[in-house]
Formats: structure tokens, C-alpha cells, sequence
């Protein structure tokens, strides 16, 4: 680098803009320049002239523009350099860099100089525009295609210059440019003001464009001809024309219907499932009650269950469609589809699910029983529960009582009311203990009897022999203390205020036996006719034995008499046992083990009935007794 031999020359460049635009290394260089042509140059001072800058305008050149001197004038003592904004990828003068000029036939491409004249690349310009190629030094399209708008371009295939530079096709998306014509793409349609239609079913343009087939007279086009349709039940003219109904070709009342869902169009066109029915894949079917469409379409009640009210259910099991649709069973309970029977199903004996365990057991008015009760007169409506304790142990404590709870009950020739008993095996062979009130005239008697058999197998009745004891005259005869005594002690209550042979309404009666808490003999027995009078009969110690089970009925007096109950009577029988005791319905046969029962028929009969046992077990056990 030259620096400038006199300090005033540098002094004076100092001051100037391209110092402080070009840094002091350019100015330098200007500046000895300057210094040389000064000496050289009668007009500048002694020491060289000052230099004046003219920089580029603007001061900052724009994007893609380089600020690069321009040349140098001598003038009134001072050199004045001039500067100006350039493009050095075009400019002739400063090509690729500030200064750098292009040669003779050169121009300025992309920073690079490049001979127009020689170069079949460049064509006498910097490149030809798209599409086009440098050919015997001119830019030229490609054969078959002309230049539009500066690009190359197939006139006969390009749907902005189809046929000639300009002429665009129109509905674009639905049009293209074969042979230089605009073309519609959908194989014969014509293109109508500026779109695309069907000439054979444009109603609009029916054969050609601008044919309108009139709507008044209910016309559409049809193969390019307008025709009459009906556009209520026309599929290819549905509610308009043209509008074809494409999926299920079904028009009603002018509207496409679906004939999968639609239940006045079901499987076909116009068939009406009519009320309460839905059309299900085709094929109407009533929700309600459809097997394979209960409650929605498509939902199928498996193999062991049935449509009702649109809800799968299992006809053996439901409570509310029992063996049917709407069969409700009123105690909720369904088995094998029939309302089961609590009095008398062994399955579901007295509740739902409740099944006697043995297979000897049946079920006799919900409780299960051993056979059936013991019918202990020759009266079948005279039948009445034999009940003993669940563990098969004595029953001790026991008393029955009758209240009577609408009409009197009365029967013209008395009745007697019998608790009748039956021990365990004894040594006395006592098999059956009875203890009665008996209704006659206007007298209540307290019978107490014990009877056995003579040898096994035979039993002692009043035709074949007497009892082991008594406290009556039944035989004649009264055993105190031992077999077959003579004598009378017959036991009267004494006070008998009410009609003969009438218990009347709101009169209670009970009996209660009183037993040995260590054997359960029974060692004595009360009679009670609560609010009136009471007895008690004591049982001979070589006569006192347990109980194993009993009944109690409402029949005529002793030695096989009948009573006939006026009708419309009720009363409420209630058996109660000492504590800690469960006392249950038994049947025919005792089911606790070596029990008996005597089998022979008294004779007393009535025509009295005798409703459910309030429970099958119970400390305290009740029904009714009508007439």
C-alpha cells in the first residue's frame, strides 16, 4: 500500500466522507494518486490536490447492490472521485466485483462475464426463459409448443392455453384441453354456460345446451328428450329432476327412502310395517315381542330366553313373565315357567328356593312333611298338621288354645275339642294320650285318656277293652292308679255361663300340659276357659311319660260322633312350647327315629278345616280354624 508522502495530503483525505465510508486503507491509495497527479497538475498547490467525494445515493444501496467508484474529475484545484450503487451480477462495469468490467461482446451473467456471440448457452442474453432452448444463437420453444406469456406451452393439450395462448377452459376440475378444445372429462357431457352437464338428463339443457324442459307440466330429461316423470315415486326424478335415488332406487313422496330402516319403505318401496312395528335390516318386526329384535334392532334374545315389552327374559325363571309374556306370579317366585306353589311345591315349599331335602318329603301348605299329615277322624275336611320338635326331643311346656274371632262356634249335638298326643316307646305301651274339652248341653267337661294296646299289633278301644286311664266313665269304669278300675271322675269345669253346645265369639279356651323338667313326663294337665273357670288333672306317676308329637282338632263328642259346625265361624289356634324348644310340622310318618302314632281313626268327625301353619318351625306356631 502507498501511504501519502506529505502529512498535509493526509490531513486533507482525513476530512473526507471515503475515509470514513471506505476505511482509511482505500482512501490511502486515492490519496497518493492524487498526490502524484498534483505534482504532475499546474492547477493543484504545491503539496497535491484535496479530494472531494461524491458517494452513492442513496448512502445505502438497496438489496442485491454493491456501492463501487465511478470515475475521477480535476476541477477548481480539487479531484472529485464519484461513486454509485451497482448489481454486480448484471452490471457490465463492475461484473462479480467493483471495477470489473466485461470485454467487447461480453455481458454480465450472474457475476460472471460470458461472450452472448459465441456461447450457445446464452443466446445474446444472460439464458432463455422456461420451456425454451438456445438454437443457432435465438431462444426457441420446443417443437410443437408455443411461447405464452414468456413460457413454452402445448396449445393442444394445456387447459390455460387451449387451442391459443389465453383461451383457459372453463369448470375447472371437471373439464380438460384435448386437441386445442376444452372437453368435458365425464364421456358425453357438454360443457353449458361454463360447466359440465348431462345433455340427456339436464332438464336445463336437455339435448343441448340452453333446452329447458318446462317445469309446470311435471318434465324431465330423460335420454335428451324431456318426458313426463313423477316426482313423488320416480327413482331417477325423486322430488326433481335428475335426482336419482342411487343406493336403494326407492322414491316415496318425493323423497329417496333407505329400505334397510325406513318402516314405510321396508324391503321394498311403499310396504308399510304399520304401527308399533320398525323396520330392522329389511324386514319389519314389533320390538315388543320380536325374538331377534327385542327392544333394538339386531339384539337377539338367546335360545333359552323370550322377547317380552322388548326385554330378553327367561320364561322358566321370571317372576313377571312366568311360562308367558305379562304372567306375574303374585309371590315372585318362577319355576320351571309355572308361578310356583308354596303350600304344596317341594321345590319351593312356603318361599321361593325352599326345597324339601329328603326324597321322601313332601311339601303340605308350605312346610315340608314326612308324607302327608295324619288325618286322625274318618272326616277328610277334618285334617289337621301333627307337629313335633325339629331336634326329636320331648316337648315339654306345651299349650294349644282356641280363640274364637267371628260367629259362635256351635254344632247341635256338642263337639269335643282334643289335643291328641303320642309318647315315645314306653314300657306300658301307651301309644296315644288324649286331652279334651267336651261341649254338651250346658256343661264343659275335661276328659284326660290314656290308651294302649294289649299285645302288639292290637289296640284297645271302647269295643275291645278300656283304657290304661282315664278321669271319665267312659267304660264305665275309672283307672286311678292302675288298669281297668271301676268308678266314676268325671270332671266338670263348674261354671258354664254360655248357650248349650256353644263356644260364642270372643271366648278363648286352652290346655296346657305341665311336664317334669328333667324326664318331660307329663305330670299333670290344665284345662282353661280364660275369664270363666279352669281345672287341672293330675297324671298317676305310673302313668306320666312324655311327649313326642300331637295334633289338635275341632270334632264331635266321644265314641265316633260328628259334629256339623254352623257355618261362618273363625277362630285362631296357637301353639306355644317352652323356651329354647323349635317346634316344627311333621307328616304321616314321625320322623324322629323309633317314634309311633296311632294309626286306627277315632271316630270323632266334623266338618271343620284348618288353615296354613303360620311358619314350619317356630317357637310359637299358629293358624286359623273355620267352618
Amino acid at each position: 500500500m502507498n501511504l501519502p508522502r506529505f502529512t498535509a495530503d493526509l490531513a486533507v483525505y482525513q476530512t473526507t466522507n471515503v475515509y470514513g465510508e471506505f476505511g482509511h486503507a482505500a482512501g490511502f491509495a486515492h490519496v497518493a494518486t492524487a498526490t502524484s497527479e498534483a505534482t504532475a497538475s499546474p492547477i493543484c498547490p504545491i503539496g497535491g490536490c484535496p479530494v472531494r467525494v461524491v458517494p452513492c445515493d442513496p448512502p445505502n444501496c438497496t438489496d442485491g447492490e454493491t456501492c463501487c467508484y465511478v470515475s475521477t474529475q480535476y476541477s477548481g484545484g480539487y479531484k472529485t472521485e464519484y461513486y454509485a450503487c451497482a448489481n454486480l451480477k448484471t452490471s457490465s462495469i463492475d461484473c462479480g466485483t467493483c471495477g470489473h468490467s466485461c470485454g467487447s461482446g461480453e455481458v454480465c451473467c450472474n457475476g460472471a462475464c460470458v461472450n452472448t456471440t459465441s456461447a450457445d448457452y446464452n443466446c445474446e442474453q444472460c439464458g432463455c426463459a422456461y420451456g425454451m432452448t438456445c438454437q443457432n444463437g435465438s431462444c426457441q420453444c420446443p417443437s410443437g409448443q408455443t411461447i405464452c406469456n414468456g413460457f413454452c406451452t402445448n396449445l393442444s393439450s394445456d387447459w390455460q392455453n387451449c387451442g391459443s395462448c389465453g383461451n383457459t377452459c372453463p369448470d375447472l376440475g371437471n373439464t380438460t384441453c384435448q386437441n386445442g378444445a376444452c372437453q368435458c372429462m365425464v364421456p358425453g357431457d357438454i360443457i353449458c354456460n361454463g360447466s359440465c352437464t348431462n345433455p340427456y338428463a339436464d332438464s336445463n339443457n336437455c339435448g343441448r345446451c340452453g333446452n329447458v324442459c318446462p317445469e309446470a307440466t311435471a318434465t324431465c330429461c330423460s335420454g335428451g328428450t324431456c318426458v313426463d316423470t313423477d316426482f313423488q315415486n320416480d327413482p331417477n326424478n325423486c322430488g326433481s329432476c335428475g335426482n336419482k335415488c342411487e343406493s336403494f332406487n326407492c322414491c316415496s313422496g318425493g323423497v329417496c327412502a333407505d329400505t334397510l330402516n325406513d318402516p314405510q319403505n321396508c324391503g321394498i318401496c311403499r310396504n308399510d310395517c304399520g304401527p308399533g312395528s320398525t323396520c330392522c335390516q329389511g324386514v319389519c318386526a314389533d320390538l315388543q315381542s320380536d325374538q331377534n329384535n327385542c327392544g333394538a334392532c339386531g339384539n337377539s334374545c338367546a335360545n333359552d330366553f323370550s322377547c317380552c315389552a322388548g326385554t330378553c327374559v327367561d320364561y322358566f325363571a321370571d317372576a313377571n313373565n312366568c311360562g308367558e309374556c305379562g304372567n306375574v306370579c303374585a309371590n315372585r317366585c318362577c319355576a320351571d315357567g309355572k308361578c310356583a306353589n308354596f303350600s304344596s311345591d317341594p321345590n319351593n315349599c312356603g318361599s321361593c328356593g325352599n326345597a324339601c331335602s329328603s326324597p321322601d318329603n313332601t311339601c303340605y301348605y308350605g312346610c315340608c312333611v314326612v308324607g302327608a299329615p295324619l288325618r286322625i277322624s274318618n272326616n277328610t275336611n277334618n285334617t289337621n298338621y301333627w307337629l313335633s320338635r325339629d331336634d326329636c326331643l320331648n316337648i315339654t311346656g306345651l299349650e294349644v288354645s282356641l280363640s274364637i274371632t267371628q260367629g259362635n262356634l256351635y254344632s247341635p249335638n256338642g263337639f269335643s275339642l282334643q289335643l291328641n298326643a303320642v309318647p315315645p316307646p314306653n314300657s306300658r305301651n301307651i301309644v296315644w294320650m288324649q286331652y279334651s274339652f267336651l261341649v254338651a248341653g250346658g256343661q264343659i267337661q275335661a276328659w284326660v285318656e290314656y290308651w294302649g294296646v294289649k299285645q302288639p299289633g292290637e289296640y284297645l278301644n271302647s269295643q275291645t277293652g278300656c283304657t290304661f286311664f282315664s278321669n271319665n266313665s267312659r267304660n264305665g269304669g275309672c283307672c286311678a292308679g292302675g288298669d281297668c278300675c271301676s268308678g266314676s271322675c268325671q270332671t266338670q269345669i263348674p261354671v258354664y255361663p254360655y248357650a248349650p253346645n256353644t263356644l260364642p265369639v270372643d271366648t278363648s279356651v286352652s290346655i296346657g300340659l305341665i311336664s317334669d323338667p328333667t324326664t318331660g313326663n307329663v305330670t299333670e294337665a290344665g284345662f282353661n276357659v280364660v275369664g270363666n273357670a279352669s281345672f287341672s288333672v293330675p297324671i298317676p306317676a305310673n302313668f306320666q311319660l312324655p311327649i313326642q308329637s300331637f295334633q289338635f282338632v275341632a270334632v264331635g263328642l266321644d265314641n265316633q260322633a260328628t259334629a256339623t259346625f254352623n257355618p261362618g265361624t273363625t277362630g285362631t289356634i296357637s301353639y306355644e312350647v317352652g323356651y329354647g324348644q323349635n317346634l316344627c310340622v311333621n307328616g304321616a310318618k314321625i320322623a324322629c327315629p323309633g317314634g309311633r302314632i296311632y294309626s286306627g281313626a277315632t271316630g270323632e268327625m266334623s266338618n271343620a278345616t284348618y288353615g296354613v301353619m303360620s311358619s314350619c318351625c317356630g317357637l310359637e306356631l299358629s293358624q286359623t280354624l273355620a267352618t
